[in-house]
């Protein structure tokens, strides 16, 4: 029509598919297009080479996303929005991961990370971040980073989302299960506290020290003498608190846990307490 500017077919493919178009040859060596893609287990790829791949996008309904060992690169977005994906697992080393990649739709339950070489014994890690609205926060604000898969971005996030400004949170339930959840894993971080940030190691232990008494309450309610025991040993119960904390678990009258409590005063701190009568 004249007075409009007339577009060639290649130009107009450009303009309205630019993002996916190329202006080479399929024919030419190395050009997008005369890449194999191939579908499997909901992953889109692209093959860059004979042992290389790119992960161009997620578009399947699995539960379970296994990332093979091949890939290298992710694209941009690739995840954006993807719902339902229950376990994430891939091989600690992919450096080329897109913008936001991993903007997930909602939280993931189990991100494993494979190694290629143990790190202080750990061949593997799996992180599950709480299922807390914290928990969901941090959880997408480590896979929207430029570090998203990092092991040490993925912990550092996960241990803020263990503890909050008042180091602890309110029951979740009236049972106090979210309460003991937050307590063993602040105490499980601490017995191995590999990729942990000093100031997060800072703000659980305080949290830990300042509600010693509220933290042997909720394990005790759960009859978690393991856990106990692990206070002694990261030295949260000592000479100086034992008894006051042996004291309020006693008020909810917990033979078992207060007899475990008097055990933990003998062992660790040579206090005789073989003639107390520990029924309450």
């Amino acid at each position: 029509m004249e007075g409009m500017l007339q577009l060639a077919p290649k130009d107009e493919l450009i303009q309205k598919f630019g993002k996916f178009y190329s202006k080479k040859s399929p024919s030419e060596k190395g050009s997008d297009e005369a890449r194999e893609r191939f579908s499997k287990g909901g992953l889109l790829f692209e093959r860059l080479d004979d042992r290389k791949l790119r992960l161009v996008a997620y578009e399947g309904t699995e539960e379970d996303i296994f990332i093979p060992d091949e890939v290298t690169a992710i694209e941009p977005y690739a995840f954006d929005g993807a719902q339902g994906i229950k376990r994430l697992r891939f091989l600690h080393g992919i450096e080329d991961v897109g913008i936001r990649a991993f903007a997930v739709g909602d939280q993931i339950d189990v991100i494993h990370i494979d190694m290629n070489e143990p790190i202080d014994g750990h061949s593997f890690f799996d992180i599950r971040f709480p299922n807390t609205e914290r928990g969901k926060r941090q959880q997408y604000v480590a896979l929207t980073s430029p570090d998203a898969l990092a092991p040490s971005n993925l912990f550092a996030n996960y241990d803020v989302a263990i503890t909050s400004s008042s180091g602890l949170d309110p029951a979740a339930s009236e049972d106090n299960s979210g309460l003991y959840d937050q307590c063993k894993r602040m105490i499980d971080r601490l017995k191995d506290p590999i990729f942990m940030t000093h100031p997060n190691k800072q703000t659980i232990v305080r949290a830990l020290e300042n509600r010693l008494v509220e933290v042997c309450i909720a394990l005790s309610a759960y009859g978690d003498k393991a856990a106990l025991d692990d206070l002694a040993d990261l030295e949260f119960l000592n000479e100086h608190n034992i008894t006051a904390v042996i004291d309020s678990v006693g008020t909810t009258k917990d033979a078992a846990m207060t007899s475990h409590l008097f055990d933990i005063r003998h062992r660790w701190f040579e206090w005789n307490d073989d003639a107390l009568d520990f029924s309450l």
